[in-house]
């Protein structure tokens, strides 16, 4: 994500649950794809998204509960890698004049269009290599 605009704290910042992504990443069926384990056939998330997954869902309500959010107050150009496992969402925007605007996107190590984000072929994740899609 690159930052587009400054964002002052309590103004919508993006905010991170670290180690996180060590608990979400086995959940889901794939390394890049959006679907959790549980899910049993290629379709539309549809509303609330994996928070519908009951698996996920209970994982993110603990980490919620138990684990201490990073917010990140930065100015406009800084630039954040993160693991796309890792918990996240903009902190409550208490500025209400403030609109958090930023640029997201997704790292691939490969740029041959056929193996962009490979959700159907893609394999099941093994905690030991989480990061094996990081290697440039």
């Amino acid at each position: 994500m690159v930052l587009l605009e400054d964002c002052p704290p309590t103004g919508g910042c993006l905010t991170l649950w670290p180690t996180s992504h060590h608990k979400l990443f086995p959940l889901f069926a794939t390394y890049q794809g959006n679907f959790p384990k549980e899910t049993t056939h290629i379709s539309p998330l549809g509303p609330g998204g994996h928070m519908s997954f009951e698996t996920v869902k209970q994982t993110l309500v603990a980490t919620a509960a138990t684990g201490r959010p990073m917010e990140f107050d930065d100015r406009a150009g800084d630039a954040w890698f993160w693991h796309h496992r890792l918990a996240h969402s903009a902190s409550p925007n208490r500025l209400r004049k403030h609109i958090r605007v930023m640029l997201v996107f997704d790292f691939q190590n490969n740029s041959n269009p056929a193996h962009t984000r490979k959700f159907r072929e893609d394999e099941p994740p093994d905690p030991a290599h989480m990061w094996k899609d990081w290697a440039i």
